[in-house]
């Protein structure tokens, strides 16, 4: 039975993700803070991302 946990190992857990997906969605995060703090308001409370088709979809308030 494989393991699917957290891993301790960096080769190991960077295995098990793309490259820059951390980044992608700190970045999607962001202008949802970004409108909030501009707008005073938020029409999207989170997202989904698809990495097979990069669809971003997002998640309504």
């Amino acid at each position: 039975m494989a393991d699917s946990g957290p891993s301790c190992s960096l080769a190991e857990a960077l295995s098990k993700q793309d490259l820059f997906i951390n980044s992608t969605l700190a970045q999607l995060g962001y202008n949802i803070l970004w409108k909030m703090f501009r707008n005073g308001m938020i029409e999207h409370q989170g997202l989904f991302l698809n990495l097979e088709t990069l669809k971003v979809n997002p998640i309504n308030v």
